[in-house]
């Protein structure tokens, strides 16, 4: 038996189907109920409810009989066409869950949302404008936001604008943005604009945010910065930020800086990092590592930079320094060694606690200025090379004056 409540104009004909109130509301379905509204429909499905609302449909278009339990529970021009049962839409207007074979599903609310595509079970969509779980999205998740686009499986977006997760990007998640993108399984893009891990082999892979980033490589992961890039190929790498850095060998790090870049011929190429500067370059060189800026590699295992300041001890098999006359200009011989290292003394004392020998840089700098300079914390540091120079100069000196009395002598 049908009960229609009051109302005005409200029909059903089917068993057990009940209508509230409202106006024109049509119930088609056996055990269907219609709270209330306007121009409200269940038709082609069982066990169904409008609760109320304004030319909300439930039906299958199908005609499968399995179609049921769904509920609309109100809003404006709200529709679930679909072949299976369980389906749900919250509220809000013109939001639509359609498709064969897609059950237990959910809009919360929002407005001209979608669930659609041939296969959608369990999906969900909390709430924003224009957001869509298209085909093969089974069990995905966008929780608000606007026109923001998930095409499979096991996938969320949280929020933001424009935000898409491409088919076989399963298990995946943009949290938020404008405009980002992935198309690699397991991956993650936190925030930010136009980022994309733009390659359906860049498993695994992230972005944190930042803008224009894009990761090709599996297991990679850039963190921020502007207009990055991690080939393909090149798996493990890492990029902190920055802006314009590049990286193509596996295993290797940019922490940030402009215009950085390692780059390999091999897959032998890896294990590299540059540490922040700017336009720094390992070119096919593995295990390498760059400090500063400006600076090119030339070798494996080899640690590069511009200029280094310890504070403490340094061990090393040997100290290795360019002199090349290509390198240098306006060279003039040292005109007098001996009378120049005469200007300052050699002492021993402690320094750090330990028993040490060597000159004090105060009285270095009267006799050759240039072997001396202040460094930010206010102390005085000196190169060793001048005074050595001067020392061999003065060597060649008192040569010069033994050869004399020997002479004289014989």
């Amino acid at each position: 038996m049908s009960v229609i409540a009051g109302g005005y104009e409200n029909s059903t004909f089917c068993l057990h189907a009940s209508i509230g109130g409202g106006i024109c509301n049509v119930a088609l379905g056996d055990n269907t109920r219609i709270g209330g509204g306007k121009e409200n429909l269940i038709s082609n499905s069982k066990c169904s409810f409008i609760g109320g609302g304004n030319v909300n449909i439930i039906t299958s278009s199908l005609g499968d009989t399995r179609h049921c339990l769904a509920t609309i529970a109100g809003g404006d021009k709200n529709i679930i066409d679909t072949s299976l049962g369980c389906n749900t839409i919250g509220g809000g207007q013109n939001n639509q869950i359609s498709g064969s074979n897609i059950g237990n599903s959910t809009i919360a609310g929002g407005a001209s949302n979608r669930i659609c595509g041939a296969v959608d079970y369990a999906s969900f969509i909390g709430g924003g404008a224009s957001n869509k779980i298209l085909s093969n999205g089974c069990f995905s998740t966008i929780a608000g936001g606007t026109n923001n686009q998930i095409c499979d499986n096991h996938s969320v977006i949280a929020g933001g604008n424009q935000n898409t997760i491409h088919s076989a990007a399963q298990y995946s998640s943009i949290i938020g943005g404008n405009s980002n993108t992935t198309y690699g399984r397991y991956s993650t893009v936190g925030g930010g604009s136009d980022n994309s891990i733009a390659s359906t082999g860049a498993n695994y892979a992230h972005i944190g945010g930042g803008y224009n980033n894009f990761n090709y490589a599996a297991a990679a992961s850039i963190v921020g910065g502007d207009q990055n890039v991690v080939s393909s190929g090149a798996n493990h790498s890492f990029i902190g930020g920055g802006c314009t850095n590049g990286v193509s060998s596996q295993y290797s790090t940019i922490l940030g800086g402009q215009g950085n870049n390692i780059t390999c011929n091999s897959s032998n190429n890896k294990f590299s990092a540059i540490l922040n500067g700017r336009n720094n370059t390992i070119a096919n060189h593995s295990c390498s590592f760059i400090i500063g800026s400006n600076i090119t590699s030339t070798a494996d295992c080899t640690t590069f930079m511009n200029n280094a300041c310890v504070i403490g001890d340094v061990t090393a098999n040997d100290f290795i320094t360019t002199s090349d006359r290509n390198l240098k200009s306006n060279i003039q011989e040292i005109g007098n060694g001996l009378d120049v290292i005469k200007q300052f003394t050699a002492y021993e004392y402690e320094k750090a606690g330990k028993q040490d020998a060597g000159f004090i840089a105060q009285e270095v700098a009267e006799a050759i200025p240039y072997a001396v300079s202040t460094n930010s914390n206010g102390y005085l540091t000196m190169k060793d090379r001048p005074v050595l120079a001067h020392m061999h100069k003065a060597i060649i000196e008192l040569e010069k004056r033994i050869k004399s009395i020997e002479d004289k002598l014989t």
